[in-house]
């Protein structure tokens, strides 16, 4: 059991997916269900459709439940997560699908509300909200997307435009640009 401290976002580093597929990815590894408490979907579900180039609107930005968890600052150890070791006792995970920091404008949205949620519920700085690189030294550049300009998007008033992503976080997120046209435009 712990008290909440952080929201990790994290991506999940492919092109396609939702929380039926992470599920299935993370069961394979031997863990109890899904690491993730929520998964924000980009239209595109699973490689099948990806391949083919078949995009759903309606489904691009859904918040899609894994872990379950309530409304109180207390961790049971049912609610734990699983996507940052050392650091699941007290987090809570959200997870964007998508590559390199490409998502859609809809899932930035969804992001947002969904973070502005939490940090009223739960009474959270917005320094609480933070990148999975942020915890993990190991190389990792999850959620591919620059927190600083994050939180000052989410809670400060930046554009969306303004938030720099990628691995290296050298481009900015595009808005305008729909994820069917960034996915495929090579």
């Amino acid at each position: 059991m712990g008290s909440l401290k952080n929201v990790i976002i994290h991506t999940s580093d492919s092109p396609h997916g939702n929380a039926v597929w992470i599920d299935r990815m993370h069961r394979k590894r031997g863990w109890k269900s899904i690491g993730y408490h929520c998964v924000i979907t980009n239209g595109i579900p699973d490689r099948h459709n990806y391949d083919r180039q078949l995009y759903f609107p309606w489904t691009d930005g859904n918040v899609e439940w894994g872990r379950p968890f309530d409304d109180d600052k207390v961790i049971m150890s049912r609610e734990q997560g699983a996507h940052a070791y050392g650091h699941n006792r007290n987090s809570i995970g959200i997870c964007l699908i998508g590559k390199d920091g490409v998502y859609s404008h809809q899932q930035m949205l969804t992001l947002q509300h969904l973070c502005r949620q939490f940090r009223q519920m739960w009474k959270l700085s917005p320094d609480a909200f933070i990148g999975h690189y942020e915890v993990d030294k190991q190389g990792e550049t999850c959620p591919d997307l620059n927190m600083d300009d994050v939180r000052a998007w989410l809670f400060g008033g930046r554009s969306l435009e303004a938030v720099r992503g990628g691995p290296d976080h050298a481009h900015y997120v595009n808005a305008d640009i729909t994820l069917r046209e960034v996915v495929w435009d090579s």
